[in-house]
């Protein structure tokens, strides 16, 4: 857990905690935005205790079921989450695009596809949730191929064939920084942003 808060010109990190320093609602307080990457066996323990402190959040943490009510009660405390499987910044422009592919058929009347994905093997969830946002954001039914090899950091492609062509969308992490990049762009944007963003909960990627 990172927490952001205003400096004298820009927002700076106040404080990293781990299991080994474990945060606390005192020191949530203290900041403007939480930003939460944990292992989701985390998550059930550190929720409580981000409801308690009234703080923004932007959250990475993948593999864990949310709460069906965790939106009204985020949005009862005043507050806003953003929660994403993937904070690449590039990953919203593939948003748009599996949209538009999305609607293929309506130019070639049955395309198929499909998804494949590459990860690192301590990857806890097979498919990765970045997969299961593409077939959602795609609107199409489609089987996803999940591998887990070395230490690869994530690939993620979209296969469209027809009788004619094959199209293909790729997008390859090449470095983890750029999660980080992600996030803390989003609770950047959080924190100046406040009055923009509805309160509750909204997906980044």
């Amino acid at each position: 857990v990172t927490l952001l808060q205003q400096g004298q010109s820009e927002h700076q990190i106040s404080g990293i905690y781990n299991r080994s320093n474990p945060v606390t609602v005192a020191a949530l307080q203290d900041a403007d935005v939480a930003i939460v990457f944990v292992p989701p066996m985390a998550m059930p323990s550190l929720i409580p205790l981000l409801l308690d402190a009234r703080i923004d959040v932007v959250c990475g943490t993948t593999g864990h079921a949310w709460a069906d009510d965790l939106a009204a009660q985020v949005a009862a405390n005043n507050n806003r989450w953003v929660l994403a499987h993937n904070f690449s910044l590039g990953m919203n422009l593939v948003r748009h695009c599996l949209g538009i592919l999305g609607k293929s058929g309506l130019l070639f009347g049955n395309p198929q596809y499909r998804i494949d994905e590459v990860h690192h093997t301590k990857k806890v969830d097979s498919p990765s949730g970045t997969a299961i946002s593409w077939r959602e954001w795609l609107e199409q039914d489609c089987d996803i191929h999940a591998t887990r090899e070395g230490d690869v950091r994530g690939i993620h492609q979209l296969l469209l064939e027809t009788e004619f062509e094959k199209i293909e969308l790729r997008h390859e992490s090449k470095e983890r920084a750029l999660f980080a990049q992600g996030a803390i762009w989003a609770a950047t944007y959080l924190a100046t942003h406040t009055a923009e963003v509805a309160t509750g909960i909204t997906t980044f990627a």
